[in-house]
């Protein structure tokens, strides 16, 4: 986006309405998994006596620091301030980090090790970070998701015992596909950043596009 455009008060605000919707996105999301674990535990009774405990504080401690996010933005809107680009990237890497972690720790030892990283359901939960990602309007962040779900995976399967193949000798299909799912973590968010910055080009044409009735006034907000 053009630079005045980003520096509109109109810009910092939709970005503002956007985060939330995000955030109500990844609590919408972690509250499916609660309902599932519940029904799996107590309905079915599949799930193991000791990952589904973990499971549910991992959530917890994920929907307490969403809803800490949530306050923040609730703030930054009644007050009129912009939160800094400390405030995206890093919550961006501590987000999509972790499916990581519950690929470390929360896998089921019942599992085997060859296939740890890739039979845990929480490696398709780095898509929903990926995708929800688009909502922080910038391409960037998009990108920056793609790239920490794919090394944070790569060091979650190292840790639960894979090795990466070396080049010339055969290797197992399970030992190819965590690269494999890695390129792709990757590449999901470079496509995603690509949409973002499409849909941002086009609405910097229709923004171009419109007759001013008023010039944007400068902008007054404050950035943490």
């Amino acid at each position: 986006m053009n630079q005045e455009h980003i520096k509109s008060p109109a810009f910092q605000n939709a970005e503002l309405h956007s985060e939330r919707l995000r955030i109500f996105g990844v609590l919408g999301f972690m509250t499916i998994v609660v309902i599932v674990t519940v029904v799996r535990v107590f309905v079915i009774h599949t799930a193991a006596a000791t990952s589904w405990a973990w499971t549910l504080f991992l959530v917890a401690v994920v929907m307490a620091y969403e809803l800490w996010m949530l306050r923040k933005v609730g703030l930054a809107l009644k007050s009129n301030i912009c939160l800094g680009p400390q405030f995206w990237v890093l919550s961006t890497i501590l987000e999509t980090s972790i499916p990581a972690f519950a690929i470390a720790f929360l896998t089921s030892a019942q599992v085997e090790t060859v296939y740890r990283p890739l039979a845990s359901p929480a490696v398709l939960v780095f898509f929903i970070f990926i995708t929800l990602s688009t909502l922080r309007l910038s391409p960037w962040i998009s990108a920056l998701s793609g790239i920490v779900a794919a090394v944070s995976y790569i060091c979650a399967a190292l840790y639960v015992g894979w090795r990466p193949p070396f080049p010339g000798a055969p290797a197992p299909v399970t030992q190819t596909s965590v690269s494999l799912y890695a390129v792709t973590l990757l590449f999901g968010g470079l496509v995603a950043g690509a949409v973002r910055g499409r849909s941002a080009s086009m609405s910097n044409l229709l923004f171009a596009r419109l007759k001013p009735s008023r010039s944007w006034r400068p902008s007054n907000t404050t950035c943490k």
